[in-house]
């Protein structure tokens, strides 16, 4: 944000008219001289945000100014994906960019609880001496809200984060408001320049980095709206490498940013249908092994994402896209499987060494309420005298009910563990291509985890209401409320992105249903022109 902040010299320069201002920043000057020290600027992003603000108000006219290097104040902000909402781990699509996916949801609750308001107003004060100055932005309004928040340092934590977003959203929308032509950054940014001489088109190499670009890159997806939303004609604008803003999104495979655009852009079948300068169509951008950095995956979950977006891209395409080559002559599904081999051999890897280990726990299980099934509490009628041998003892008592509970919650969890261990078997034998991590060994492994996590649940309710039939004269049902949650934290943590993942894929599937008829026939009608074409003779 230093580029935001305007030298002495400039400032002076502008100030210059209003002797006043002059004066006191003259003699200001002086005195720390005359200290020996010189005023620093406060170093936390929220302080320079603010009186990046107070520059941008007092001096309307550096809000377009740049450095040696072109680069504008908005710039620097489209650089900064952790100073907005959408690029830090507090906003519900970036779940998963945490360890621990119950905690960060926790957190992404409290930040969307805890309030802040920005004022907008005009901010008097004195812009070379920002320590004197006491500015309202970013302020939390409400004392009893703001002594809650500052008595806790976790919630504290969180607060200073919304208002940095704040800050920097609120400076981004003022930027973007003193914009009055977005020309000066299209026009050095896949533009065609022409010789005076000769008339021929000369690509400018040496360009200015365009902050709708750069943001879609980041995946800021604030700053692409608001710009978007003044200037919709800054969407047909493409780098130095040709890729236009639909490309950078499917690049980065930014999905909010992508759905984003199909919606509001005008003319997107055109930019979709549209190559590069290395003849990559969108699709083939879409084989990039990798995710959305903002989100920690797993070879498994990594694989079927992969999978996921390439499938989405290749319905929204143009049908004729699949089969058209690059400048290395590799169709996008050829480019995909090279470049997914290695991490589909280790999500093979990785699948099969977890679904091992979950094959014996899922055994063991079944083992263990398939012996309880025959030894009940309480035992067996031995006698032959009485009237029912070889029934339960405790069948006909006050404690029927319990044992009742008891063979009901064994033996939902002994065919849990068997449903289980039959799809980890099918997982096993799985032939483990491309296409099968779209759905079907997510579906198989969320499945087969549900099954062990119902089997795990119903084992610890069969043992607690064990212990309730004994009469162990001890409250077990105080144990079984954390217990019971843990195991749900887990799971959730587990089976959380996968399950999205499905989810996503499922409806894809269902919306697209048409595409792979109508991409067939295009591929026929293509083959078919190849056949009458004189060229290829």
């Amino acid at each position: 944000m230093s580029l935001l902040i305007p030298n002495n010299e400039r400032c002076r320069e502008r100030r210059r008219p209003t002797n006043r201002g002059y004066g006191v920043g003259k003699k200001r000057e002086e005195r720390g001289r005359k200290k020996g020290t010189e005023r620093t600027i406060p170093e936390t992003p929220i302080s320079l945000k603010r009186l990046a603000m107070e520059i941008v108000e007092s001096f309307p006219n550096l809000a377009g100014a740049h450095d040696k290097n072109g680069n504008t104040a908005l710039n620097m902000l489209a650089s900064k994906p952790v100073s907005f909402k959408s690029g830090s781990s507090y906003w519900l699509r970036n779940i998963g960019s945490r360890p621990f996916i119950p905690l960060q949801f926790l957190l992404c609750l409290v930040y969307l609880c805890i309030p802040v308001w920005i004022n907008d107003s005009k901010l008097t004060g004195d812009v070379e001496d920002p320590q004197r100055n006491e500015p309202v932005i970013c302020q939390s309004k409400g004392s009893f809200v703001e002594n809650i928040i500052s008595v806790v340092p976790w919630l504290n934590g969180v607060h200073e984060v919304k208002k940095k977003h704040a800050c920097a959203l609120n400076l981004a929308k003022r930027l973007i408001a003193k914009e009055e032509d977005w020309s000066h950054y299209t026009n050095s940014c896949g533009r065609y320049n022409y010789d005076d001489d000769d008339d021929r088109p000369i690509f400018t190499t040496k360009t200015r980095r365009n902050p709708l670009l750069q943001a879609a890159e980041n995946g800021i997806q604030e700053l692409v709206e608001d710009i978007l939303g003044k200037f919709p004609e800054a969407a047909y604008c493409f780098d130095s490498n040709g890729k236009n803003i639909f490309h950078i999104a499917v690049e980065k495979k930014d999905e909010r940013m992508y759905w984003f655009l199909k919606k509001n852009v005008a003319r997107k079948e055109g930019m979709m249908a549209a190559l590069d300068h290395g003849r990559n169509s969108i699709l083939h951008l879409a084989t990039k092994p990798g995710a959305n950095p903002g989100v920690l995956l797993g070879n498994l979950n990594q694989m079927a994402w992969d999978v996921y977006w390439f499938k989405l891209v290749y319905y929204d395409s143009p049908p004729h896209l699949p089969w058209y080559p690059n400048s290395d002559g590799k169709t996008a599904t050829e480019l995909f499987e090279d470049n997914h081999s290695r991490l589909r051999k280790d999500a093979e890897e990785a699948l099969k060494s977890m679904n091992n280990s979950l094959l014996l726990v899922s055994a063991l299980i079944g083992t263990v309420n398939y012996a309880a099934v025959f030894t009940l509490p309480g035992g067996f009628d031995s006698n032959r005298d009485s009237r029912g041998p070889g029934r339960p003892v405790l069948y006909g008592t006050d404690k029927e009910r319990g044992l009742l509970l008891f063979l009901w919650f064994t033996g939902v969890a002994l065919y849990a563990a068997f449903l289980s261990m039959v799809l980890m078997v099918v997982i096993q034998l799985s032939k483990f291509a491309s296409s099968d991590f779209f759905t079907a060994l997510p579906f198989r492994y969320i499945i087969a985890i549900t099954a062990l996590y119902v089997s795990v649940v119903f084992t610890i309710l069969a043992v607690f209401e064990a212990y309730d039939i004994i009469d162990l004269h001890i409250n077990v049902y105080i144990f079984l409320g954390p217990a019971l949650a843990v195991l749900t934290i887990v799971f959730i943590d587990v089976v959380y992105l996968t399950l999205c993942r499905l989810c996503l894929a499922f409806c894809c599937s269902l919306s697209h249903r048409g595409h792979m008829f109508e991409a067939v026939i295009v591929k026929h009608s293509i083959e078919e022109a190849k056949l009458y074409d004189p060229t290829s003779r």
